[in-house]
C-alpha cells in the first residue's frame, strides 16, 4: 500500500521538555493559559516570513523557552500552555503570568504592525489564565512510535484548570489577559490587576474575574 500514516501532534514544545512517562492521573497545582486567535482567512496571510499564524507560533515557542513553559499545544485557532504538572509548582503561576504579559506584548507588537500595513487585516487576540487542578497523562501508548509515525510524546492535559483558561480568554477583551479568581489569589501580590467582573463556574458558583495589567 502507501504504507504507515503519519500522525500529526500539535505539540509546540521541544520533544525534550515534554514529559518521558507521566501516569494518568489528576495534577493539583497547574497553571494553564488559553491563547485564542481571530479571523482564520487573516491569519493564513502572510509574506516571506511566513501566514499570520506561523508567525504566532513561533514567537508563542520563542516566549515559552524564556520562561520555561514546557507545556504547548495548538490546536486550530488556539493555543494551550501549562505548567505545574512537571513536579515542583512552587513559582508555576509567577512564570506563567509572566509568559502571559510577554505573549501580549508580542502578539500585540506583530498585529500592530500588520495593521499599518494592512489596515483591513486586523486579528485579535485574547488571552486567559487560570490555576488549579486538571487531568493529563500519556495517551495513545499501544500506537507505533517510530519515525514513520509520530516522533513526540503524546501527553495531554484536560479538564479543571485547562478548560477555564479557555472560559477565560473566551470572555477576555481584545488584546488582554483575563485572569480567574484562583490565579488572581497566586498573583495579587507581584502582579497588577484591574476586577472586570464575574462568570458562573459549574460546580463553584459565581467566581470573579480581573484583568492582568502587569508586574509590580
Amino acid at each position: 500500500g502507501d504504507g504507515p500514516t503519519r500522525l500529526a501532534i500539535a505539540d509546540l514544545a521541544r520533544p525534550d521538555a515534554l514529559p518521558a512517562n507521566l501516569a494518568t492521573a489528576r495534577y493539583a497545582q497547574v497553571a494553564a493559559l488559553m491563547l485564542q486567535l481571530t479571523d482564520p482567512t487573516m491569519l493564513a496571510t502572510g509574506d516571506s516570513g511566513g501566514c499570520v499564524l506561523d508567525q504566532v507560533v513561533r514567537l508563542v515557542r520563542d516566549e515559552a523557552t524564556r520562561h520555561g513553559i514546557t507545556y504547548l499545544k495548538l490546536a486550530g485557532q488556539q493555543i494551550v500552555a501549562a505548567t505545574g504538572h512537571e513536579g515542583d509548582a512552587e513559582d508555576a503561576m509567577p512564570r506563567m503570568a509572566a509568559f502571559a504579559i510577554a505573549l501580549r506584548e508580542s502578539c500585540s507588537d506583530l498585529f500592530d504592525d500588520r495593521s499599518r500595513k494592512q489596515p483591513a487585516q486586523r486579528v485579535d487576540f485574547f488571552i486567559g489564565l487560570d490555576f488549579g487542578s486538571c487531568f493529563g497523562g500519556n495517551l495513545g501508548s499501544d500506537q507505533p512510535t517510530s519515525a514513520e509515525s509520530f516522533d513526540q510524546r503524546p501527553f495531554n492535559l484536560w479538564g479543571g484548570c485547562i478548560e477555564t483558561a479557555g472560559i477565560m480568554a473566551g470572555s477576555a477583551p481584545p488584546g488582554g489577559i483575563q485572569a480567574s479568581e484562583s490565579a488572581y489569589g497566586g498573583l495579587r501580590l507581584d502582579f497588577l490587576f484591574r476586577p472586570r467582573g464575574s462568570f458562573y463556574q459549574p460546580g463553584v458558583g459565581d467566581a470573579r474575574t480581573y484583568v492582568l495589567a502587569g508586574q509590580l
